[in-house]
């Protein structure tokens, strides 16, 4: 166990992560935060981690155990319960994960600072570039030596060059140009910090990450047409003011919906058509419409494109088959509006949710619905769709068939066998995943009792009950072997010399012999060790064999012969009458 720091500060309700752990090896009298990310496993390729946690949770076990804090205190200073733990579009995700938060650098409010020293949570995304409080631009830089204000920086209101953040000077701005920090700050903490109303109607009933992520779209296509920036750095490219004026041109186009957006629209078709190439839909809008169809796809944002569909049936002007092509776009985008209602409603699932609950890998899904023992209502070989969507009802219901057919368990637990052991026996005979669960929920194979994993491998299985449905009516090398008293290797050989025939070899070392084949091999063969038995005094295989050959009786194959494992010889009416 981790022991406890001397110094730990308990963290202010809106304060950010990074900020704690700079304020944590400040009062600990550590040289810089990194101390402190290596005593908590956070620290990654000679760097602290981004704890952030857009995309995913991190262990903060350590830190935990270092601070005496509990894990939800610690993940509560992240964007982990905002976006992590909330959101499934990989899209969203990774854009915020990208650019939405402020990576290698910090900002601040030198007014706030000054007054509470800690670094707030709100100031370490992107698109906030103004106090919500004192109406001033965030600074992202020193004001004496220029460079970038570094998330590890040895003390909170310091530089590296010994300049106090906290005497920066202010650059004020005016209050209705600090509506996105607000709304942002009130959506994180549930509070209001002024008395400006926000008039920005549908941000307003949107929820934190998906406003975040909104801005940011439309920062991006702001800056293609009107900067020429094909790709936004929101981080790197603008310095603050340029890129509060970028999130202010966004904000417009929520402000008076849905007059701003068309408006916003007008000014994108006014500019120069050299822009927009490509047929009728690229000459109105360049690729401005795919743009909005590809990144906008989720419930919340329909209405953009929706707004965007009534703009060209109120716009003569418009080209008709851009408005056509437009209509079938939007109708695509609303079926999938409805599968990602069903999925909220939890009647549907993904690819991720199929492995989860039956523990297998994603390579076995597809086959599984092939099959129809899962079902599946969207996805590549269904509507085109590029993301799977299953019927999460088949998927249990394939979890409860197993259940409900279990027969009892047999007195020798030795002959239980797990799921993975069972499906191994079947993969070995030729067959597939598919084969064997389909063959259980047809019940020639039921479960005999259960474990502590989950899905499909919490079941147990009987092996010969497993052996006999796997091989059907086909003998195995090791039945062939048992009835001939003989070794595998043996039996091998004369397959692979071609006297005892197979349908075909399925993997190394494993032939299935059909019981026909079989019964013709015996009839015209015998083995040495089958001819010794037989013989009234000679005991020895070498003695019968020499014997034999005395008597112009040679064997077909053997070791001597042709290098096979054991003497074969094939019968016929003179080795019968020598043996009588």
């Amino acid at each position: 166990m981790e022991p406890c720091l001397l110094v730990r500060p308990e963290p202010f309700p809106d304060e950010s992560f990074k900020g704690y752990i700079i304020r944590l090896s400040e009062a600990n009298g550590y040289p810089d935060p990194n101390r402190i990310y290596r005593m908590a496993g956070l620290y990654k390729y000679s760097n602290g981690v981004n704890v952030c946690m857009v995309d995913e949770k991190i262990d903060v076990s350590r830190l935990s155990q270092l601070t005496t804090l509990t894990e939800e205190q610690l993940l509560s200073l992240s964007f982990y319960n905002e976006i992590a733990k909330l959101e499934q579009n990989s899209r969203l995700v990774h854009k915020l994960w990208r650019f939405g938060t402020c990576v290698y650098k910090q900002q601040l409010c030198p007014v706030c600072l000054a007054e509470t020293s800690y670094h707030r949570k709100l100031w370490d995304l992107n698109i906030v570039t103004t106090c919500p409080v004192h109406y001033c631009f965030l600074i992202d830089q020193c004001p004496k030596c220029q460079k970038k204000i570094s998330p590890h920086r040895p003390h909170l209101v310091y530089c590296k060059c010994g300049f106090d953040f906290r005497e920066a000077p202010l650059e004020n701005v005016p209050k209705e140009q600090t509506h996105v920090s607000q709304l942002l700050h009130r959506k994180l903490f549930e509070c209001t910090t002024s008395d400006i109303s926000i008039s920005n109607r549908p941000l307003e009933h949107m929820e934190f990450r998906h406003v975040v992520y909104v801005i940011m779209i439309f920062c991006d296509v702001i800056s293609l047409y009107f900067h020429g920036n094909k790709r936004l750095q929101f981080a790197q490219i603008f310095k603050q003011t340029g890129l509060h004026h970028l999130v202010q041109h966004s904000v417009r186009i929520f402000e008076h919906w849905p007059d701003s957006f068309d408006s916003f629209v007008d000014e994108l078709r006014a500019l120069p058509k050299g822009m927009r190439d490509g047929g009728p839909m690229g000459k109105e809008f360049g690729n401005f419409h795919q743009k909005l169809q590809e990144r906008l796809y989720h419930p919340d944002f329909m209405f953009v494109i929706q707004r965007l569909s009534e703009y060209l049936d109120q716009h003569d002007s418009v080209h008709p088959k851009a408005i056509e092509r437009l209509k079938k776009r939007l109708y695509q985008k609303t079926a999938i509006q409805v599968n990602t209602q069903c999925l909220k409603d939890g009647q549907l699932c993904t690819s991720k949710d199929v492995m989860r609950l039956l523990a297998i890998g994603q390579d076995q899904i597809v086959p599984l619905e092939q099959k129809s023992i899962i079902k599946c209502v969207s996805g590549p070989t269904v509507d085109g769709k590029h993301e799977w969507l299953f019927d999460l009802e088949s998927v249990e219901e394939l979890l409860s068939k197993i259940q409900n057919h279990m027969q009892d368990s047999p007195f020798e637990s030795s002959s239980m066998i797990t799921f993975q052991k069972a499906l191994h026996i079947f993969v070995k005979w030729g067959h597939t995943l598919p084969d064997f669960v389909h063959s259980i929920v047809s019940k020639p194979i039921r479960a005999c009792g259960r474990t502590q994993e989950i899905g499909l491998n919490g079941f147990l299985f009987i092996s010969s009950d497993i052996e006999r449905a796997a091989k059907g009516e086909w003998l195995s090398v090791d039945d062939a072997a048992r009835e001939l008293s003989t070794k595998r290797e043996v039996i091998i050989s004369w397959i692979q010399k071609g006297f005892l025939p197979v349908h075909k070899r399925i993997r190394k070392q494993v032939y299935p012999i059909h019981p026909k084949d079989f019964h013709k091999f015996t009839r015209l063969y015998v083995s040495a060790i089958d001819l010794v038995k037989r013989h009234p005094h000679i005991r020895s295989s070498e003695k019968l064999i020499r014997w034999l050959a005395s008597e112009g009786i040679h064997p077909v194959t053997g070791p001597k012969i042709d290098g096979g494992r054991g003497y074969l010889y094939r019968k016929n009416p003179k080795l019968n009458k020598l043996l009588v």
